[in-house]
């Protein structure tokens, strides 16, 4: 993968995003204004590498944090819901696969009551 420069040199799993997710309700990593401004919404909702919005699962609307990404046969969503403390992590090597309704689905049935 040359072409994709660093997108295309990165390599992780859920588990490690997962500990990212969790470094994120820290100060550990990133100080409190930084945090700030990497979840507020500048541009179309979008922050600093992140998309703020809010959804209605359940008939509730709860704000969701959340990025997705795709490259050569790998399709990723990465959504946190920071006011129910639940994060949703999906990584998938069939390039053809749509993981964003597997992620509405899987929030879905956690804020089943």
């Amino acid at each position: 993968m040359s072409i994709p420069k660093g997108a295309g040199s990165l390599y992780s799993t859920v588990e490690d995003l997962y500990l990212w997710d969790r470094s994120l309700y820290t100060n550990k990593i990133l100080n409190k204004t930084s945090l700030g401004k990497l979840f507020t919404g500048y541009l179309d909702n979008y922050g600093y590498g992140w998309y703020i919005d809010q959804i209605s699962i359940k008939n509730v609307i709860r704000k969701r944090i959340h990025h997705s990404g795709g490259i050569f046969g790998f399709q990723n969503q990465f959504h946190r819901y920071v006011d129910d403390d639940i994060t949703i992590i999906l990584s998938s090597n069939i390039g053809t696969s749509d993981v964003y309704p597997i992620s509405l689905d899987l929030a879905s049935f956690l804020f089943e009551e």
